[in-house]
């Protein structure tokens, strides 16, 4: 689906973005196997309608507002106030939900006509609750990872204690180029 990079339909057969590259447009058509396409970038594109047209304000703001209806009463809590499996079921769910404004959102300017004031108190509240979220989330990750790897029966306690992502993929290829069984 074109909307989830960041198009919208201006009117049948004409999709615009604000922000998404030739190269990435194409890209997505292929993948989808369009079977017939045009791929226009203009500096000052002019359809007959304003290219804004092609977003709703109101449904971008319905979606700035449910998401602080929905995260604002997490605002004031404290790293220590969030058991850590709690953590990272909320920050993954604070994180899916602003995922989904890239689809509608197309992120002009509110000169524009279109950008929400809305936007910016969503972004703080945000970015405020998905840093403070972080210890308890990663410490949830470093229990899994431990329990899976005990339940498996291997010894990792080094990579557990310093646990990163890239440090874990890294650990996987050295296996796997191995010829070890990945659990």
């Amino acid at each position: 689906q074109i909307r989830s990079i960041g198009f919208a339909p201006l009117f049948a057969g004409v999709w615009v973005s604000p922000r998404v590259s030739a190269d990435e447009a194409w890209e997505v058509l292929t993948m989808r196997k369009a079977m017939l396409a045009t791929v226009l970038r203009t500096p000052n594109p002019r359809f007959g309608r304003p290219m804004t047209e092609a977003w709703s304000s109101t449904v971008i703001d319905e979606m700035y507002t449910g998401f602080i209806d929905s995260f604002s009463p997490f605002a004031d809590i404290g790293d220590r106030e969030v058991a850590p499996a709690d953590a990272l079921v909320l920050r993954t769910s604070l994180m899916n939900a602003w995922r989904l404004f890239k689809e509608q959102d197309p992120d002009l300017p509110q000169a524009m006509g279109l950008g929400s004031s809305l936007r910016v108190e969503a972004r703080q509240l945000f970015v405020s609750l998905y840093d403070r979220l972080a210890p308890g989330a990663e410490q949830r990750v470093r229990q899994a990872v431990a329990a899976a790897e005990l339940e498996a029966g291997t010894n990792h306690s080094s990579l557990v204690a310093s646990y990163t992502v890239e440090a874990r993929l890294e650990e996987l290829e050295r296996l796997r180029r191995a010829g070890s069984r990945l659990s």
